[in-house]
């Protein structure tokens, strides 16, 4: 799986190249046809003959970085995984597989005002 990061006049996206892309895969399609609260906005840009999954990080910053700048507070960690599981239930009410959340602190991102 190859990461990157992309940044354009008014955005910031996490990319993820799909090694296999099908467009008509039906999770592909739910999360970019749909707007789930506790996911990341993603769409799917084809460029060069290669598909990517777009995730808009605008604003937010990732578990790594709320770390490095003063720590997590119980009450942050109570709230990291609430959310987390409000995720994965968010993506079962989709169809949408669960394990196929990344869940690697790189991944995870949070409005740092909430």
């Amino acid at each position: 799986m190859e990461i990157s990061y992309y940044r354009d006049l008014g955005h910031n996206y996490l990319v993820i190249e799909i090694e296999e892309p099908d467009r008509d895969n039906y999770q592909f399609r739910m999360i970019e046809q749909n707007t789930l609260k506790r996911l990341l906005p993603c769409s799917i840009h084809n460029l060069n003959g290669g598909a990517y999954l777009y995730y808009e990080t605008d604003s937010r910053i990732n578990l790594i970085s709320m770390t490095e700048k003063g720590g997590l507070r119980l009450e942050d960690i109570r709230m990291l995984l609430s959310d987390l599981k409000e995720a994965g239930d968010e993506a079962r009410e989709y169809l949408l597989d669960p394990a196929g959340l990344l869940l690697s602190p790189e991944f995870i991102y949070k409005d740092p005002v909430n």
